[in-house]
This record gives structure tokens, C-alpha cells and sequence, in this order.
């Protein structure tokens, strides 16, 4: 019969096969822990440290912009130039193209069938504002602080066809009766005085501007003593195209420096007037001193001239002579419009750079391509 042990709850069983090894402590050891003295200075030095840390983080946060103030600036900028790029696409016209500034013209916006201007401008200064100017009303601010706008504008250059542009051309002998058919000597005296009516007929091309009257030539010798003066004028016409009292140039003429025999003498007008194509002139040979002050030749004709007649004064009203003339040349510049070239620039795209704010993260830029195409018109 088997036998069987009873053991108590307390006796261990014993292990057969293998050793069972106990960790002993020696006699008088004990657990290592922190002091207070330890704990509290570890607490005091933590507390420093983070403080530390944490004046550094705040100190930093301050030197730099926070990513909200940026945000807004960015969005305000945005903003802005997408106004700025609707009204660029419909430009017309550019009176005005510079680095911060740009003016130009839009389509009829308010009913009146006139083009609305548009002007944008910086002063280029840090910190001003970007405004803007709607026709002739207020300037109002568009951006605050505002620390960058370019315009950059991309231009094709062409020479075209400019507008007619005035030139005067050389002096011309303008109307002349150089060689009298029927000539006739006529004294200058205080009751007897000798003119001529002459009216230019022009080419059409190139189109005449103005005409100017700058010297005559009369066929003139002395007269007696050779002491007289006389004057020689031009005159505006009247209606009747005879002399009226507006003298529009005059010259003094010495009787003594006339050509001992007839013949040619000049006077040259120092300010030649100007005279519209459809108008003519009158010349007069005014005596002014001595009984007679030359001796003139004129041309009894008959003369089928245009636009010319001989004029005679007898002390109190001229007479008109259709059929004569006084044996003379007159000289004169004529001003005509003469084609032009010029450079002309084609506006193709517009480019904005903006930045709100002295951070440049926030700058921004927008590019537009014109669509009409339109000229910058020159300053």
C-alpha cells in the first residue's frame, strides 16, 4: 500500500533534479533614494531652466511676425490686385504708364457714352498707401502700408503714320508782273500813292497751312532831289479788297538808296505777317516826305491776272485798276502739312507686383493680357 505524506500548508516541497538559487542580501544593506535636500534643488534648477526657455520662446514670437498678421496682409493684398486685374482686362487707352502709377481709360460704365479713367499710384516710399482715382472724383486708399508696387509693362514698338505735321517751305517768288506788256512810270507824292492787290492760288497737295509774305521787289528810281522817304506796307483788304488802315508790316525806304536808273530795289520784312490761304494782301507805296519821293513803274496791261489788280490813291480814296498791275515781285514762305512718322507703342500685357506689410513672404504678383491691345499714349 502506497504510502502518503501529508505536509503543511507553510513546508516547502522539496525540487529534485535542479538547485533552486535564493538571492540573499547581505546583513546590513539597504534601498538607495533621493534626498529632500536633493529633490528640492533638482525642482529649483527644473523651474529655471523652463522659465528660461519659455522668455526665449515668448521674446522670439514677438521679433517675428505672427502667421496671422502675415495671413492678413496676403489676403488684403489678393484682394486688391484681383480689383486691380478686372479693370485691367478691359482697358481702352493708357494716358499714363509709370514704375508705381498707371493711368488708363475703361468702357462707358456709367450711361454718359464716355470712357470712365481709372488711375492707380504708390509714392514708392515703405508704408504709404496704394490709392486709387475714379474720374475726376476723390483719391481714396486702396491698401494701407503698403511696402512694394511695380507695374511692369511688356510693349511692342512700331513706327506709324503720325498726324500732319506743319512745315514751312522756302521762300518763293509768290505773285510777280516781272515784265510790264504797257509799262508806265508813276510819281510817288503826297496825292499820289501806288499798290497792289495779290491773292496766291495754292496746290492742293500738300495742303496749305499759312502763307507769309517776307520781301517784295518794286521797280523804283529817284525823284528830283532824292531827300524823300516813303513806306512800303502790306495792308489787310477790306471787303472790296482795297487797302483798309490795319498795316500788317512796314519798311522805311530812303529815297536816296534807289537805283539812280529804274530798276529792281528789295524790301525785306523783319516780321512777315501770317495770312490764311483763302486771304490776300495789299501792297502800298505810302509817300512821306519831299514833293515826290520816287518815281515807281506800274503796268497798264490789259492783264488778265487772277486774283490782281493795280491800286491808286488820290489823297482821299483808292481806286481799283482790274486790268493793271504795278511791275513788282513778291516773295514768300508757304506752310503746308507734310506726312509724319512716328514710334508708337502697343500695350500687350500689364504685370503688378504688390506687398502688404514689410514681410516680403506676403508679396504678391498678377500678369494681365491686354485685350484690346491699346497704345500708350506719350506724355
Amino acid at each position: 500500500m502506497p504510502t502518503i505524506l501529508a505536509l503543511r500548508m507553510d513546508e516547502q516541497v522539496p525540487q529534485t533534479g535542479r538547485m533552486v538559487a535564493q538571492r540573499r542580501r547581505r546583513p546590513g544593506s539597504t534601498r538607495r533614494a533621493f534626498t529632500l535636500i536633493e529633490l528640492v534643488l533638482s525642482v529649483t534648477i527644473s523651474t529655471l531652466l523652463l522659465g528660461g526657455i519659455a522668455s526665449a520662446m515668448l521674446i522670439a514670437s514677438r521679433a517675428v511676425p505672427g502667421n496671422q498678421d502675415k495671413m492678413h496682409d496676403v489676403v488684403e493684398g489678393h484682394e486688391a490686385l484681383a480689383g486691380i486685374t478686372h479693370e485691367l482686362y478691359t482697358l481702352l487707352t493708357v494716358p499714363d504708364a509709370q514704375l508705381h502709377s498707371m493711368a488708363f481709360t475703361v468702357p462707358d460704365r456709367t450711361g454718359d457714352s464716355l470712357a470712365e479713367t481709372i488711375r492707380y499710384a504708390w509714392s514708392g516710399t515703405s508704408g504709404d498707401p496704394l490709392t486709387r482715382r475714379y474720374n475726376a472724383g476723390n483719391t481714396v486708399n486702396v491698401l494701407e502700408d503698403v511696402y512694394a508696387f511695380d507695374i511692369d509693362y511688356l510693349t511692342k514698338a512700331v513706327t506709324e503714320a503720325g498726324p500732319p505735321q506743319p512745315t514751312a517751305g522756302p521762300e518763293q517768288v509768290i505773285m510777280a508782273n516781272s515784265t510790264p506788256v504797257n509799262g508806265q512810270n508813276g510819281d510817288l507824292d503826297s496825292s499820289l500813292w501806288h499798290g497792289q492787290y495779290f491773292k496766291p492760288t495754292f496746290l492742293l497737295s500738300p495742303t496749305p497751312v499759312s502763307w507769309q509774305v517776307t520781301k517784295v521787289r518794286i521797280m523804283a528810281t529817284p525823284k528830283g532831289s532824292s531827300v524823300g522817304q516813303f513806306l512800303v506796307q502790306l495792308r489787310r483788304p477790306d471787303a472790296s479788297d482795297l487797302p483798309s488802315a490795319t498795316i500788317l508790316a512796314q519798311v522805311t525806304v530812303n529815297e536816296s538808296l534807289l537805283p539812280g536808273t529804274l530798276g529792281w530795289y528789295p524790301v525785306t520784312f523783319a516780321s512777315p505777317p501770317t495770312l490764311l490761304p483763302t486771304e490776300g494782301v495789299c501792297l502800298v507805296l505810302q509817300h512821306v516826305s519831299d514833293a515826290d519821293s520816287a518815281s515807281v513803274q506800274y503796268d497798264r496791261g490789259p492783264l488778265t491776272i487772277p486774283h490782281s489788280q493795280r491800286l491808286q490813291y488820290n489823297g482821299a480814296v483808292w481806286t481799283q485798276f482790274a486790268t493793271q498791275a504795278l511791275v513788282y515781285e513778291a516773295y514768300a514762305t508757304v506752310t503746308t502739312d507734310s506726312a509724319s512718322q512716328q514710334p508708337v507703342e502697343y500695350l500687350l500685357s500689364v504685370g503688378v507686383t504688390a506687398q502688404v506689410g514689410a514681410d516680403a513672404g506676403s508679396k504678391l504678383w498678377t500678369g494681365v493680357t491686354t485685350v484690346n491691345v491699346p497704345k500708350i499714349v506719350p506724355p
